[in-house]
């Protein structure tokens, strides 16, 4: 019988994560449908000062952290405000193991909320269940990019 992955800690973003939760939110978009054309320079200056505008204006940021070391090992993030997802991000080598639903949960009903970034399209591990559900149209999660400017 396969062990129960272990919980994360969940604590509010830190400066010390700052970096991390910039550099792998703008790492991981760059494949997003509504940016993949763009200029590598156009993409990396306009989302870097989008994602300091969302930060701001006091968007909060969630991170899971490893229980052992909570202060440095990061297994994933979301930033979100209330009733808005900005970004869900998770390891690639911790993803499938409910951190990112744990996130979500935090600040939104998983069937019933607004996102402002469109995931990157899925890996070969499959997509979020909140995405799978919304492409089936299953629940009322809103794809809704004008969300960062509302």
């Amino acid at each position: 019988m396969a062990s129960a992955a272990p919980r994360p800690t969940f604590r509010e973003m830190i400066e010390a994560d700052r970096a991390y939760v910039m550099s792998t939110w703008i790492r991981s978009y760059h494949t997003a449908r509504p940016v993949k054309n763009l200029s590598p320079r156009v993409y990396y200056d306009g989302q870097r000062a989008m994602i300091e505008r969302i930060l701001q204006r006091g968007a909060g940021v969630l991170v899971a952290a490893d229980p052992a070391y909570p202060e440095t090992v990061i297994w994933g993030w979301i930033c979100a405000e209330p009733h808005v997802v900005h970004y869900v991000y998770v390891r690639p080598e911790m993803r499938r193991l409910g951190y990112g639903r744990e996130l979500l949960e935090q600040f939104v009903d998983p069937k019933r909320f607004t996102y402002s970034h469109e995931p990157p399209p899925p890996t070969e591990r499959g997509a979020p269940e909140w995405l799978r559900a919304r492409l089936q149209g299953a629940s009322d999660v809103i794809y809704d990019p004008y969300a960062v400017v509302r």
